[in-house]
């Protein structure tokens, strides 16, 4: 206490600066003896000094033995002095006791300014008893929808951290007249767990609102293979797929954008017997969601749909079946490419098949496909690349061109990967969600041993820091590389739900390549050169662009979702059962 000393004389007889010091100090440190003296100063003339009394309290009222702080906040806050409601609210928020709450809206009576300060204030307590509030500005259309809309992103993030009472107001609020308060309500409600929220959104899907329709089916789009293998998931599907006849096309292209995402033979079925649909639209979204079901069964009905009289059909057909990445599909693509009936179609469906193409040629690398490609094709793409020349000006045909380019170039053929094992190899991957230990013992050790890696062990307890694994190879120039591995048994994601989110991988990440690993040679350990990333689940595409953008180093972090894997499993013979 006596190092304290002076700084409680400060509070007493110090000037301006010393009294402003000195209580951030002894706030900060926790001393008991400073809280009469800054309750003095709370309720005195100098409002300024007031403002960090009242900081200085909140942090003091945090620890539960110094209720005498939290009182004299409380005993402030009702009398509701104008000149004192910013200092309040952030003492509020140091406080983090929901006690406060309904007088920081009673604040909102004197200075309807605030309210983004007191709505984050509430969301950042993280209490049952947020939710109320919000919802209840949520609710009040007399206010700013920008404040309403507000409510509902924050009700959306608490509905991530698991209070699921954050589930009706925004509801309620989903056929609200106000576009931006409407779609921040369906925004917020992917945070939630699917099975809760799903069966209740589904019955919205065919609304007369667009918007309405469109929320809907981007909140049930948001399945996750978690949702797929629980018991509740088939009920939620059929009644998903009983819309898939809805009279509105609209509804229709909806329900076939969410059944691409179930990865089930009863939404594969449902999206087959749509491929004929009457409206356009509806087949060419059909045709996408066809790509994502990663289902080679599918090959058929989308080289028929490569013929479709609507170009746009065409073009979704040959995307999927380049993200299929089977070797039977090149020859379609390519006889599809000798029938381009017109320039316009050549410049633009030619530019998709050609894609496709070349993707699953760099996918592959299978020398079938290049020698079907350059030995049987060569002269039809030759007479497509000279019927381009006299308006090669165009950047689009000009970069198609150098796409053809690059197809003749005969490209490398080692390292041949056959998709059907991966794909077979990704659903066997499938079975260890939710197993981490039997993922990392039964998957990945047998994976970087046939990679010829060294060292291989596994940590954990107090040493584990963001590495479930370690291990060691030896470069060209004979020095040791060291790698970490944090293992996953989730998808990785980049919305506001907790678990699996991107933000925790960073924070492991960040943990492992800044502490050093004990158990290696070396004086005090040594760090890791790399760390990876490997999931069973799904990784978004957006995910590894926010992790390298956070730690800013793309070169010591690699990602590697279920697919990639699947593709190196299959690389060394790796048979996963």
């Amino acid at each position: 206490m006596k190092k304290f000393s002076k700084y409680l004389v400060y509070l007493e007889e110090g000037d301006y600066n010393k009294k402003v010091l000195s209580m951030q100090l002894l706030a900060e440190n926790g001393v008991e003896a400073a809280i009469s003296p800054m309750i003095h100063l709370l309720n005195g003339n100098d409002k300024n000094l007031a403002y960090f009394a009242a900081i200085g309290l909140g942090t003091m009222g945090r620890k539960t033995r110094f209720n005498q702080a939290k009182s004299a906040l409380i005993d402030q806050m009702k009398k509701m002095n104008p000149e004192l409601i910013l200092g309040l609210i952030s003492a509020a928020e140091k406080l983090g006791d929901p006690d406060v709450i309904p007088y920081l809206i009673n604040f909102l009576e004197v200075d309807e300014s605030k309210y983004d300060e007191v709505m984050r204030v509430i969301r950042n307590m993280e209490r049952e008893e947020s939710i109320a509030p919000l919802a209840d500005i949520l609710d009040d259309a007399a206010l700013s929808n920008t404040y309403r809309a507000k409510a509902a992103e924050y009700l959306g993030e608490l509905l991530g951290r698991g209070f699921e009472s954050a589930i009706a107001p925004l509801l309620r609020n989903v056929t609200d007249l106000d576009r931006h308060v409407l779609e921040t309500c369906f925004k917020a409600l992917k945070c939630g767990r699917y099975e809760k929220i799903a069966p209740k959104v589904v019955l919205l899907m065919d609304s007369e609102n667009n918007w309405i329709r469109r929320g809907a089916t981007q909140v049930l789009s948001n399945v996750t293979e978690d949702f797929l293998l629980s018991e509740s998931s088939k009920d939620i599907e059929k009644m998903i797929i009983s819309y898939v006849n809805a009279p509105l096309p609209d509804i229709r292209a909806n329900i076939c954008v969410i059944l691409g995402g179930y990865h089930t033979e009863a939404a594969r079925d449902a999206l087959l017997a749509n491929h004929q649909d009457i409206d356009p639209k509806v087949r060419e979204i059909t045709a996408k969601s066809l790509g994502r079901l990663e289902d080679i069964s599918v090959i058929a009905t989308l080289v028929n749909m490569l013929e479709d009289e609507i170009e746009d059909v065409g073009r979704a057909a040959a995307m999927s079946l380049g993200v299929l990445g089977d070797i039977s599909i090149v020859s379609p693509l390519l006889n599809r490419l000798r029938t381009s009936t017109s320039f316009q179609e050549e410049v633009h469906t030619s530019w998709v098949l050609l894609e496709a193409i070349e993707s699953i040629i760099k996918r592959t690398r299978n020398p079938i496909v290049v020698e079907q490609m350059v030995q049987t094709h060569e002269s039809t793409i030759r007479a497509f690349s000279a019927s381009l020349k006299p308006v090669i000006s165009d950047d689009r045909v000009g970069a198609i061109g150098d796409m053809i380019q690059r197809l003749l170039a005969n490209p490398p053929t080692e390292g041949f990967v056959d998709p059907k094992k991966v794909q077979e190899t990704v659903n066997t991957l499938k079975n260890y969600l939710r197993h981490e230990a039997d993922f990392v013992q039964f998957v990945l050790i047998p994976l970087l041993l046939a990679m010829g890696f060294k060292g291989v062990r596994g940590i954990h307890g107090r040493d584990e820091r963001g590495r479930d694994l370690v291990f060691f190879k030896e470069n060209e120039f004979g020095r040791r590389e060291y790698y970490g591995i944090q293992a996953k048994s989730i998808d990785i994601h980049g919305g506001h739900k907790k678990e699996g989110h991107v933000t925790q991988v960073l924070q492991q990440a960040q943990t492992a390549l800044m502490t050093k690993y004990p158990f290696i040679e070396g004086s005090g350990g040594l760090y890791l050169d790399h760390l990876l990333v490997m999931t069973c689940g799904k990784i978004q595409e957006n995910v590894n662009e926010q992790i390298v953008t956070v730690l800013g180093d793309k070169r010591r972090i690699q990602i590697f979702g279920r697919q990639d894997l699947a593709a190196l499993l299959v690389k060394h013979g790796i048979l996963v059962s």
